[in-house]
């Protein structure tokens, strides 16, 4: 709480899921396809988009 804001906060909670994966992937040489990753990608944009604030006009 003292370093991190919520927000970013919140952006690691919610990829918390993508790092294991990719983790996985670099240590334990687990194989991701071309569809886990278009997905993984997705679901980390989606979920930094969430949190973040677009300001219009």
């Amino acid at each position: 709480m003292r370093t991190l804001s919520a927000m970013e906060s919140s952006i690691i909670n919610g990829t918390m899921l993508i790092q294991i994966a990719v983790l996985a992937w670099i240590f334990l040489s687990e194989a991701i396809s071309f569809k886990e990753g278009a997905g993984m990608l997705i679901a980390a944009l989606g979920a930094i988009m969430v949190q973040l604030k677009f300001r219009e006009g």
